[in-house]
């Protein structure tokens, strides 16, 4: 039985009976749990003041509000691939299982990046929505795919390999390449039919501003 699994046993049958025949004691982690939860907790908040800056970031260029949101709503969906990948090779979460996970969401953000920015320039030369979103899907295509499959590919060999040090790696590795994988679907399916939801209520919002009868969203050429 590894670690993980004792101390999983005893917060859940040791602890609970515990508390209850001493409810005036308190109890605080000390060694490695101590340092794990510091970890985790510093971990959380400079991935907060990230995510607030990147959003900044792309905000600016973008000259939008919600397209860096858009760009941004594949982020949680690498940290599940990361989180399905643990559970296909049968790892836990470990700390270095945090790293892949954001690095994985730099990845999922340059392609997202990508493809919405073609998305914009065919837009700027009065395209459709659903115009640019194919357009860009087909030319955007490659550079996306292959960014995530090199990926995979460059990482593949640490995943199956069973040295001491590939084993140190390991959770690292499979978060980054099982969410950039995961992700990789998202940017391909999900961000393109967000951003057609997007445009469809801007055009609902513009009819019920105007009172002007708008065009239909596949017909749309402003």
């Amino acid at each position: 039985v590894d670690r993980a699994a004792i101390n999983q046993m005893f917060f859940r049958d040791f602890v609970p009976e515990w508390k209850r025949r001493h409810p005036e004691a308190s109890m605080s982690q000390r060694g490695d749990a101590e340092e794990q939860a510091d970890f985790v907790g510093r971990f959380l908040m400079l991935n907060a003041i990230m995510l607030v800056g990147m959003y900044v970031l792309l905000a600016i260029p973008l000259n939008s509000y919600w397209q860096p949101m858009l760009i941004m709503a594949a982020i949680p969906f690498g940290y599940m691939g990361a989180a399905f990948g643990h559970l296909i090779f049968g790892m836990e979460f470990a700390l270095f299982s945090f790293f892949g996970v954001a690095a994985a969401a730099g990845v999922v953000v340059n392609d997202n990046i990508v493809l919405l920015d073609s998305v914009n320039r065919l837009r700027a030369q009065g395209a459709g929505a659903v115009e640019a979103l194919l357009k860009s899907g087909v030319g955007r295509f490659r550079p996306i795919f292959l960014t995530s499959v090199t990926t995979f590919a460059g990482l593949f060999p640490i995943m199956f390999s069973n040295s001491i040090d590939a084993n140190f790696l390991k959770p690292t590795v499979i978060a980054l390449t099982m969410g950039v994988v995961f992700a990789l679907f998202v940017t391909l399916f999900f961000v393109p039919a967000m951003y057609c939801i997007g445009a469809d209520i801007a055009r609902f919002y513009r009819w019920a501003w105007t009172g002007e009868r708008q065009q239909r969203l596949d017909l749309e050429l402003a």
